[in-house]
């Protein structure tokens, strides 16, 4: 975990589960897509970049800590990339409104620290002993974000969307994912840098 301090910089903070803070392979603590992030974004050095993402965190536990992991740092137009929705789902057996509410609870505080909220939707993922309807129901929030995005975020980073990964049969693809059908390999991180890196660019010029 890469952690704040005070900074006169316009901050960009990424919080969520395993798949912001691996690398490729499931090393633990790579946050290779953020700092991809970091080193693709033009004048990446005008910005302090912090990664709060950790292995197994759920989307309720990332709302419940909230105010002192993340938002008692924000300042204004500082912006927060969230990519959370599978756990939740997985861990607390939670339906798509469930974790789209605990996000509308995320994005409140947030928006009211002056800073911007960036959500990356879900992606498939086919691990052993999940319940039938994971993939369902993360696509049923991924419904949600897409009608009514001004409840959540100011700008979403539309991942489960994409071809190579809106199926569970999209996991068996070992050129994106591994093994365990729920991290990715390095093509894949970079596949969703590369879908995140051209929101933030945009939300970075408001």
């Amino acid at each position: 975990m890469i952690v704040a301090s005070h900074y006169r910089h316009r901050q960009i903070f990424f919080e969520g589960n395993s798949l912001f803070a691996r690398s490729s392979g499931n090393t633990v603590n790579g946050h290779y897509i953020p700092n991809q992030v970091y080193t693709n974004i033009t004048d990446s050095g005008a910005f302090a970049f912090h990664s709060y993402a950790l292995g197994g965190q759920t989307m309720t536990t990332i709302n419940d800590n909230k105010q002192t992991q993340i938002v008692q740092w924000l300042k204004d137009r500082d912006i927060v990339i969230l990519w959370e929705i599978v756990n939740d789902v997985r861990t607390n057996n939670s339906t798509g409104q469930q974790v789209f509410d605990l996000l509308k609870s995320y994005y409140t505080s947030v928006k009211a620290s002056g800073a911007k909220l960036l959500l990356v939707t879900g992606i498939a993922s086919d691990f052993a002993g999940d319940a039938a309807d994971v993939w369902t129901r993360v696509s049923d929030c991924n419904t949600l974000i897409r009608a009514t995005p001004s409840d959540v975020c100011d700008a979403y980073a539309d991942a489960g969307n994409d071809s190579r990964f809106d199926s569970v049969a999209d996991t068996a693809n070992t050129d994106n994912y591994n093994a365990d059908k729920i991290h990715l390999t390095q093509a894949g991180y970079d596949a969703i840098e590369g879908i995140i890196s051209p929101v933030l660019t945009t939300l970075l010029k408001t």
